[in-house]
């Protein structure tokens, strides 16, 4: 049985549990029309997608597993507090780009949705990019543009509400 899946499986249920509770916070926008789907239906689908493909990874390595893998192991501090270590250690990038899409949230709404999102993209960049690989300044000219390009997308051609912020106000109109 490969542990990696089982714990990467786990913590996307977990993340789906915790977003599926947050979804729940979207305000309902009164439209013109009348339809039966919310602005809470994107993200619900998403996160319902995401659960499923969850429990598939773990079914996937339950039932593939020998049946003497299945069986429960003795539980000790040690070897927990050494698997977690072992996770972290070869898991790293999954786990600094949740805390900086945690961020990118928390930032959102007071920095505008284009501060945040270059702040969030150029980080995600310098994670992901092996050291010394980087070209900086094109990875900070991407992130500012694809920011304006995405804010630009969703407000004037598609009339979604995006926090501004500065920027948005300064340079969108």
């Amino acid at each position: 049985m490969n542990k990696k899946n089982l714990l990467s499986g786990g913590a996307l249920l977990l993340f789906c549990f915790f977003s599926w509770v947050q979804s729940l916070k979207i305000k309902v926008a009164q439209g013109a029309g009348v339809s039966g789907i919310s602005s809470r239906a994107m993200p619900q689908a998403l996160i319902i997608a995401i659960a499923a493909l969850s429990v598939l990874l773990i079914a996937r390595e339950v039932i593939a597993a020998p049946a003497e893998s299945r069986r429960i192991p003795s539980f000790s501090v040690e070897k927990a507090l050494g698997a977690c270590v072992t996770f972290f250690k070869d898991n790293y990038e999954v786990l600094i780009s949740f805390g900086l899409l945690a961020l990118f949230i928390i930032l959102l709404k007071s920095l505008g949705f284009i501060a945040a999102a270059t702040v969030f993209l150029m980080s995600e960049m310098f994670i992901l990019t092996p050291i010394g690989k980087g070209k900086y300044v094109k990875m900070a000219l991407l992130s500012i543009f694809c920011a304006f390009f995405i804010y630009f997308l969703f407000v004037r051609l598609l009339n979604v509400y995006l926090p501004a912020g500065l920027a948005g106000n300064l340079f969108i109109g």
